[in-house]
């Protein structure tokens, strides 16, 4: 039956992401972690990954290039002036507004990309896929710059766009669109076939909803996305940890938890 990615966002981004991401790790809960860089706790992400990896575990970057607070690029802002206001990311819905605008260059985009999996690959940990804070890679500028920086370092595999709900979202762009971002991603990068992201601080209690559904997706590969932290960060963090426990814990045998590295 499905074949699941489970996948921790995030890693790095703080104290609380880093010890919940390790533990779920431990345990098998989640098979891959995603790592942001040029946050807080992004050295703390770093050093357990080194030997996470040679422990099989698959990690990813998780590219950024919006601030909601913290975010900061690695590019000194005159090398990338689409993507800055001064020193700093433009802000979340503003990125997206000049990204559809095509007020966001791709070569910009690119080298910032390149610099952020540097950063991962100098630490000896090879980057298995990409994803992106605020799945930005959907978003025509964002594809073509982070596309070239993939290939500068034969990183093969993208995340798809969000393509199963567990309840309509009619105002949500990516819930009209998702198929057309989705078959340009898959055309050019290997990627599961489907992909699940509890809506932050909304769908509290969803693993049960969700394990239901997988039947409907025959063999396919799914993955399925939680930005988990320890008790202390945001509710909806904490949440999304006790969540995706029971998730993997409670799964039929008939699926299969897979690595990135299995999606072909």
């Amino acid at each position: 039956m499905a074949r699941v990615v489970v996948t921790a966002d995030d890693f790095g981004y703080d104290s609380a992401s880093v010890a919940s991401t390790i533990h779920l790790l431990d345990q098998g809960i989640v098979t891959c972690a995603s790592i942001m860089v040029n946050m807080p706790a992004t050295d703390s992400a770093l050093a357990n990954a080194v030997a996470a990896s040679r422990g099989g575990v698959d990690f990813g970057v998780h590219l950024n290039f919006l601030t909601d607070d913290i975010e900061r690029p690695l590019a000194r802002p005159a090398e990338i002036p689409t993507l800055v206001s001064k020193s700093l990311f433009h802000g979340s819905n503003e990125t997206r507004l000049r990204a559809l605008a095509g007020r966001i260059d791709e070569r910009d985009v690119e080298r910032e990309a390149c610099l952020q999996i540097d950063r991962v690959v100098s630490e000896g940990i090879p980057v298995c896929y990409i994803d992106s804070h605020g799945h930005l890679h959907k978003f025509r500028p964002f594809f073509v710059g982070i596309s070239s920086a993939m290939r500068r370092f034969r990183i093969t595999r993208m995340r798809t766009a969000q393509n199963v709900y567990l309840a309509p979202r009619p105002t949500s762009p990516t819930f009209w669109l998702s198929g057309y971002w989705g078959r340009r991603i898959q055309a050019r990068h290997t990627s599961t076939r489907y992909h699940f992201m509890p809506t932050s601080g909304v769908e509290s209690a969803w693993s049960d909803r969700l394990t239901e559904r997988l039947t409907q997706f025959g063999d396919a590969t799914i993955e399925v996305g939680v930005h988990p932290a320890a008790a202390g960060s945001e509710t909806w963090k904490v949440e999304e940890a006790r969540e995706v426990q029971r998730f993997s814990l409670g799964l039929d045998t008939r699926h299969s938890i897979i690595h990135w590295r299995d999606v072909s």
